[in-house]
């Protein structure tokens, strides 16, 4: 055998090599995915210290809804607001573009500014880049949560890494997002600033020294103005703080230390919300160390933010009075049934929805409480047999008391119902419709189909009796045909009897999100465990809302929930609704 090797096979062994140690760095370095480094692609001199959000987000008006036309609902004057003069410096440079383009100048908005400020504070503060922030919300929640509740276009723009306004501004209108052939079809950043739709802007600049990029930039846009914003120079260079407030504007300041609900005002002002944070509804006051507190009045405020943590009920109440606890909770009052077995969502009556809430409880997608809470599972009610343990049994209690499906149990609520033969909660009406149910063996708690999986925190068990309840097939481990079980689709919180559409299918991730969902499985699927914000290599709870990307349930042989195996398993799926053709690129699936 010839065993000198011609030029030919040593330039293949060099290039073989070259792939393997390629793919080695990029698997080591999956940051680099989170954004791209940003490089001038009209000559302009931008070196590679500024990043730039590689998916900036632009959302049109909803259209089944009054849209709000791009006006403005300000009063004359507006409010005075005391920025750093790179802030001044950005929003001149972007006003300088859209008058390049014959366009208006924006105008910065109150609400806007407030989103705008809170986002780069949490950007720095948690130590990320992207759009989606540390309490899991897009643009879409995180604009109403700060009273930005217009039907009309809004906007986000985000870029760290760059001290000055003026560069910022460059890298965002510069910055390509997508390529062919050589040639920049898209500049969405600066489709965002030059939008003839959008007339108000937001700004946010944080610097926190310990995180990745150091600068951190907002931009909030929309269609509407709510309130002036009167821009006005601190006149300082670097932050000087003197505690939390910064010395050269008197104002509080997250970098020194405050609290991101009173960033920017001063000491003593009325915060105008419960804040941005889940702060208790009482806390409408910035206190002298600039932190967020009650007046002595314990009114509960403007509960209907989606951030407080205030009942709806409670608003305006004195907390601790009549049904509102101390925190502005709405304490139900159990009128009709004392006991209160069965009612787990608080809301004085007994029905399937309280089913669902322990259903929910046992595979940990809502919280429990032992005080009756509204929005979380009150614990004193949910235990329905009663055996000191909760499962999906105190389920299907409920639902037999409420539809007489079976015989009440331990003096809950309800009326009796129809024939048992083996007294485990399932009718047997109902074990005669499956043929792996038998009516004369007690298996409600039997998994028949073996569509349980095994979660970090322990098993999600899909048993007979809470198959039932929730209407899905004991008998069949796949009962909509999409390629996951039951169990895994109940874990990952879609829906097991629905194989396309918004929250039915798991391998469709970017379902419902931004770009909108095209019900296939794309190269957006894979990407969104990068960017933007990394979820491989992650545990269920590091990052909120992380759950729905651990689509292969548990670690396997990994450390962490979120691995390979679950991209791994997007790239192989042949789901029996694609007929067995590979779903990657493949099929499109029909709502």
């Amino acid at each position: 055998m010839n065993r000198n090797l011609d030029s030919g096979n040593i330039l293949r062994v060099v290039v073989i090599m070259f792939l393997f140690v390629s793919l080695f760095f990029i698997v080591k370095n999956l940051d680099s995915f989170t954004g791209f480094l940003v490089t001038s692609q009209t000559g302009s001199d931008v070196s590679a210290n500024g990043i730039v959000d590689s998916n900036p987000i632009s959302i049109p008006p909803k259209n089944n809804v009054q849209m709000a036309k791009s006006v403005s609902t300000a009063s004359i004057g507006g409010t005075d607001w005391v920025v750093h003069p790179e802030v001044i410096n950005h929003l001149n440079a972007v006003n300088n573009y859209r008058a390049q383009n014959g366009l208006p100048a924006l105008v910065p908005s109150v609400k806007l500014t407030q989103s705008a400020e809170w986002m780069a504070n949490d950007m720095g503060s948690h130590d990320y880049f992207g759009h989606v922030d540390s309490l899991g919300r897009n643009i879409d929640t995180r604009f109403p949560a700060f009273g930005y509740t217009f039907n009309t276009w809004i906007s986000e723009n985000v870029a760290a890494g760059r001290e000055t306004g003026v560069t910022t501004a460059d890298d965002l209108y510069y910055h390509c997002d997508e390529y062919s052939g050589g040639v920049c079809i898209r500049y969405g950043h600066r489709n965002n600033m030059l939008n003839p739709n959008i007339i108000a802007i937001g700004i946010g600049y944080a610097y926190y020294p310990n995180a990745d990029y150091d600068w951190y930039w907002t931009e909030d846009l929309g269609g509407v103005l709510d309130e002036q914003a009167n821009y006005i120079s601190s006149g300082q260079g670097p932050l000087s703080c003197s505690g939390p407030i910064d010395r050269q504007s008197n104002r509080c300041r997250t970098e020194c230390g405050a609290s991101p609900h009173c960033n920017g005002l001063v000491a003593g002002d009325d915060i105008g919300y419960c804040g941005a944070g889940g702060d208790p509804a009482i806390h409408d006051e910035c206190s002298s160390d600039c932190q967020p507190v009650d007046r002595p009045d314990m009114l509960c405020r403007k509960v209907g933010v989606s951030d407080c943590s205030g009942s709806q009920e409670c608003d305006g109440e004195r907390a601790g009075t009549g049904n509102c606890d101390l925190n502005c909770i709405y304490v139900s009052s159990f009128t009709g049934h004392s006991m209160g077995k069965g009612d787990v969502n608080c809301n004085d009556k007994i029905d399937s929805v309280d089913a669902l809430y322990i259903l929910k409880d046992v595979a940990q997608l809502i919280q429990r409480s032992s005080t009756c809470q509204i929005g979380k599972a009150y614990q004193p009610a949910m235990d329905t047999e009663p055996n000191g343990v909760i499962n999906a049994v105190d389920a299907l209690n409920i639902l037999k008391a409420v539809s007489g499906l079976a015989s009440p149990v331990n003096n809950m609520v309800g009326n009796p119902g129809a024939l048992d033969s083996d007294s485990d909660g399932i009718s047997d009406a109902w074990e005669l419709q499956y043929s792996c149910l038998n009516r004369f063996v007690a298996d409600a708690t039997s998994d028949s189909d073996s569509d349980s999986v095994q979660a970090t925190f322990g098993p999600v068990r899909m048993d007979n009796a809470a198959e039932i309840i929730i209407r899905s097939d004991p008998c069949n481990t796949d009962s909509d045909g999409d390629g996951f079980s039951d169990g895994a689709e109940f874990y990952l919180g879609t829906d097991p009897l629905d194989n396309c559409g918004p929250n039915a299918w798991p391998a469709d991730i970017v379902s419902g999100g931004i770009p909108a969902s095209t019900n296939r499985v794309t190269v957006l699927d894979l990407t969104s465990f990068l960017a933007p914000n990394r979820f491989i290599n992650t545990n269920i709870g590091d990052i909120p809302g992380n759950r729905r990307w651990d689509i292969a349930p548990g670690k396997g042989p990994f450390s962490k929930d979120i691995n390979v195996q679950d991209i791994t398993l997007l790239i192989s799926l042949a789901p029996p609704m694609f007929g067995g053709q590979r779903a990657f690129n493949g099929p499109t699936c029909t709502p």
